[in-house]
């Protein structure tokens, strides 16, 4: 009720500024929440293994200041006991050999791996979901008036 009232006094250049804004936000926050389906979805549908990292080798310009990805090779065991090589293409953890690294997979194609540590899984999701959550608290909250800029006669 608030909202509606706060826009319709508001200027067309403040409307057209929130609803941007708003419609920033929810676009962030609907990508967040479809890499989080994405992720509770490995969680329930691949193998959870440990894996002994056997390589980490930055990918991309070494100036680069910004995200980094790392391509990582991992040696792990399958439950029938056999020894499988697999890869993290683009991982943003920097990972020391002979580190263990949890890992998802899925037996038949066990190639590929998803990291399966908290920064692996859920760190571009909250990357992506903070300032989404942001653009969205400033582009729905009220507009304060200000009291003392009206002179009372």
């Amino acid at each position: 009720m608030y909202l509606i009232d706060d826009l319709k006094s508001a200027s067309p250049l403040e409307l057209i500024f929130r609803l941007l804004i708003t419609g920033v936000g929810l676009l962030l926050l609907g990508f967040a929440i479809w890499m989080t389906v994405g992720n509770l979805n490995v969680i329930n549908t691949h193998e959870k293994a440990f894996a002994e990292v056997v390589s980490s080798d930055r990918t991309g310009p070494s100036s680069s200041k910004g995200l980094n990805y790392y391509n990582v090779r991992l040696r792990f065991q399958l439950n029938n006991g056999k020894t499988r090589n697999t890869e993290i293409s683009r991982s943003t953890t920097n990972y020391d050999v002979g580190d263990i690294v949890p890992i998802y997979y899925i037996e038949e194609t066990g190639y590929k791996a998803i990291a399966g540590d908290f920064l692996g899984m859920w760190f571009l999701v909250i990357v992506v979901a903070s300032p989404g959550l942001m653009f969205l608290f400033f582009g729905l909250r009220p507009h304060k008036k200000d009291e003392y800029s009206q002179v009372s006669g």
